[in-house]
């Protein structure tokens, strides 16, 4: 089994994976599974055999900013270091470590979700799903993530199994999170164990 990165000449095969996958009332539509795919703050891996596609991943992440204790004054027009709940200095650029627009005060976290991970029928149970969960758990870490997310169909019990074999903790449970009011399990794995934070 090779695993890579998706490339756009990929799309016909990992669309092909999602309609096989899914009843068409639980599937991401082409243009949603696009946009997933083309983000730039998100990374999609493929596992193929003899050329052949036999599943994907997917994960996306982004950063927050976060007050530290202690770390004095807000600065103006900035109280609570939570995205959206209030506007950013003027001439804030983002934060981007290193980059020298850090608020005072603040840091950043950065938290990854995976939207998927969809394995053929024919190749399941032979270690893709874990290979591919791999992967995008290392693209999280480089891309500075310090923990990770899902939602999982609460009567997907496979997926439940990997989740929770790869140290996936079930922090709640969502109703009606799918159609057919479907329920789904809330998931989290801290990746940045045994890391300075």
């Amino acid at each position: 089994m090779l695993c890579r990165l998706y490339t756009p000449q990929d799309f016909a095969a990992l669309y092909a994976i999602e309609e096989r996958c899914f009843e068409p009332l639980f599937r991401f539509g082409r243009r949603t599974m696009r946009q997933f795919v083309s983000r730039s703050n998100a990374a999609t891996w493929l596992a193929e055999e003899d050329g052949e596609l036999k599943g994907f991943a997917m994960v996306e992440w982004t950063e927050h900013k976060l007050r530290l204790c202690g770390g004095g004054p807000s600065p103006q027009g900035y109280k609570s270091g939570v995205p959206g709940s209030e506007p950013l200095p003027q001439g804030f650029k983002g934060g981007v470590p290193g980059d020298g627009s850090s608020l005072p005060g603040c840091k950043s976290r950065v938290t990854a979700y995976i939207q998927t991970i969809e394995v053929a029928p024919e190749a399941r149970g032979r270690g893709v799903g874990r290979a591919l969960l791999g992967h995008i758990e290392n693209s999280a870490l480089a891309a500075g993530a310090v923990r990770i997310r899902l939602h999982v169909d609460a009567e997907n019990a496979g997926a439940i199994r990997l989740y929770e074999a790869q140290g996936y903790r079930c922090q709640g449970r969502q109703e009606n999170y799918y159609p057919l009011s479907r329920a789904a399990l809330i998931y989290l794995k801290r990746l940045d164990c045994g890391r300075e934070s």
